[in-house]
């Protein structure tokens, strides 16, 4: 799976790459901003395709834009208007580009996501820990030394040597702090999955 070439400050020029890619012979996943982007857009999308992405998320703005929230809100109203079957199975799905933040899965209903936390193991030492209903970074120093104790129990057994996960010298043992927040989010996903179940949203 792949993308189209977006640009998060012209929609225009975000659906004139995805038409010269495809005149192509390729077939990326179409993007559409709520930021920026226009509903005659998405509704065009939404005909045409099952499975789009959203692009230009910024967390920050669901605490301080409302406007973005409502856009939101009226994409995924938009999208379950497509009703496949009695047993409200959704056929149109989003894709948020750069996601993990579990409050903000919760909030809307993501088909997919992605996000690049997981590798801050190797890139500032954190490791990621499920607990059990939410996502926990913690850095690997000193100033987090009361968070380890507390979510200690929440590292799989495999990986408690302490040995493995800190270390005076950089990225020594990134690996083992990547295989950890990779459980993590697999739980994570876990998670999401069980509780949009539960509210009644099922994708075929």
């Amino acid at each position: 799976m792949y993308a189209s070439l977006d640009d998060k400050f012209s929609e225009p020029k975000t659906m004139e790459n995805l038409a010269k890619m495809e005149s192509r012979g390729l077939h990326p996943l179409p993007v559409w901003h709520a930021s920026t982007g226009n509903f005659d857009d998405l509704k065009l999308l939404l005909d045409k395709y099952d499975y789009i992405a959203i692009g230009a998320i910024v967390w920050e703005w669901l605490y301080q834009n409302q406007t973005f929230i409502r856009k939101l809100e009226d994409a995924f109203k938009m999208a379950f208007s497509y009703w496949k079957d009695a047993e409200g199975r959704i056929k149109k799905k989003f894709h948020a580009f750069g996601v993990s933040n579990t409050r903000f899965l919760l909030m809307f209903p993501w088909y997919t996501s992605d996000s690049t936390t997981w590798l801050s193991g190797a890139r500032f030492g954190n490791i990621g820990i499920f607990e059990p209903k939410k996502w926990v970074v913690i850095n690997i120093n000193h100033h987090d030394k009361r968070l380890m104790e507390k979510y200690f129990q929440y590292i799989p057994k495999e990986y408690r040597n302490m040995f493995a996960i800190v270390d005076t010298k950089g990225a020594i043992n990134y690996s083992t702090r990547l295989k950890i927040s990779i459980v993590a989010f697999k739980l994570l996903e876990e998670y999401i999955t069980k509780i949009w179940k539960v509210r009644g949203v099922i994708y075929e």
